[in-house]
């Protein structure tokens, strides 16, 4: 899974994903939700930049920015629906 803030990829630690260079653990419900929603890490092209932004979110599912609306344009699906969770339980360092 790709870090939402980020779009770095995230680890494992403690049974959830983390953004280990954002140190940004994501809850156990965070966690769940994103899991369910993309449950598989598609590969990201080699041409897109990443790093923390304070206008730009990205796809976990597939790495690349998200367009209007908080939907990503190679898969479809969105997090706009997470957005509070996200921007206020779920702190990222900028990097």
């Amino acid at each position: 899974m790709y870090c939402p803030r980020c779009g770095r990829s995230m680890q494992i630690l403690n049974e959830v994903f983390t953004c280990v260079i954002g140190d940004m653990p994501l809850s156990q419900r965070m966690h769940e939700i994103l899991t369910q929603r993309f449950p598989v890490e598609l590969p990201r092209p080699a041409a897109i930049e990443v790093g923390r932004r304070l206008s730009r979110w990205y796809c976990p599912g597939c790495g690349i920015p998200l367009g209007p609306g908080m939907v990503c344009n190679n898969c479809e699906k969105s997090i706009h629906d997470q957005m509070f969770q996200l921007v206020e339980l779920h702190p990222h360092l900028d990097s």
